[in-house]
């Protein structure tokens, strides 16, 4: 009797384990929330403001972990850049750089999430 209580205890935690607890922790990558900025950065010191380039800088603001994070072009209807970034907790990192006027969307895509996010507005953010 004993060994039958033991071998059902143990057949329920595994089970407990595997549908409740691994895929609530997965759940918990895709909670992850960037926020993001569009920087002008001055490519000479020669006092034309005609002469920069732009960078999008992302921040870490709910979850963690690695993300990938796509670049897309909505008026080329195809994705520019994807980079794999590696984030921890209100970091701010330079994701991309050089980036040329258009109307853009950020993806976020993260490890055991089934889709993608947007970080951005459905509109995209546009680059002048």
């Amino acid at each position: 009797m004993v060994e039958m209580f033991s071998y059902k205890s143990l057949l329920i935690s595994s089970v407990v384990i595997t549908f409740l607890i691994i895929p609530a922790m997965s759940l918990a990558q895709c909670n992850t929330r960037l926020s993001y900025s569009v920087e002008r950065n001055k490519s000479s010191d020669d006092g034309q403001d005609t002469d920069f380039s732009i960078s999008i800088s992302m921040k870490l603001e709910e979850g963690g972990g690695n993300s990938v994070i796509e670049l897309f072009d909505l008026f080329k209807g195809q994705t520019i850049e994807s980079k794999e970034v590696s984030f921890t907790s209100h970091e701010l990192k330079k994701v991309f750089i050089n980036v040329k006027p258009s109307r853009y969307l950020i993806y976020v895509e993260n490890a055991g999430c089934t889709k993608k996010s947007i970080t951005t507005s459905i509109e995209g953010i546009e680059i002048k």
